[in-house]
């Protein structure tokens, strides 16, 4: 997803909505429409939305042209918790269905192969627990469910297995 446009994503149980309106701000709603928050300014395109099974631990990635910088903004019991910057691209977000754990994957460069890769790893409130530099490409991460594993899909062909606890 990359949108300026409106757009909304939901809990898995539908009892919480998270809304990007038409002026740039952001709210979460429950079923009833009342808003569960205070309505927040995005920063930058949106590049992709996180959301917990619940509905209460969210993450918006957005991106900034002028700036040339990527938005990690955590969300937790509705309300914004921290915003942090990078200059590293972006590639993708997993978060566990609980919330608890959100690992992005960023790149200095957009070449997939030879390419610096960090793999961060934080808790819901936006506190970075980890970070891992991995030399070679990384196509894509997974994490399992409850947080204990990552899965790295990595170019040389390989898929590592690190143990987060």
């Amino acid at each position: 997803m990359k949108s300026n446009e409106p757009f909304i994503t939901a809990s898995e149980d539908g009892k919480a909505f998270l809304l990007l309106g038409f002026d740039g701000s952001i709210g979460f709603y429950n079923r009833e429409k009342a808003l569960l928050s205070e309505n927040y300014t995005k920063k930058g395109v949106i590049q992709q939305a996180l959301m917990s099974k619940d509905g209460k631990a969210a993450v918006l990635i957005s991106f900034s042209k002028d700036y040339k910088e990527y938005y990690i903004t955590f969300f937790n019991n509705f309300n914004m918790t921290k915003t942090i910057t990078s200059s590293w691209k972006v590639k993708k977000a997993v978060m566990t269905p609980d919330g608890n754990y959100i690992v992005i994957l960023s790149q200095e460069y957009d070449n997939t192969i030879n390419n610096a890769n960090k793999i961060t790893m934080y808790d819901k409130q936006g506190n970075t627990l980890y970070s891992y530099y991995h030399k070679s490409g990384i196509y894509d991460i997974a994490i399992t469910e409850d947080g204990s594993n990552l899965y790295i899909y990595s170019a040389d062909g390989y898929v590592y297995k690190y143990r987060n606890k």
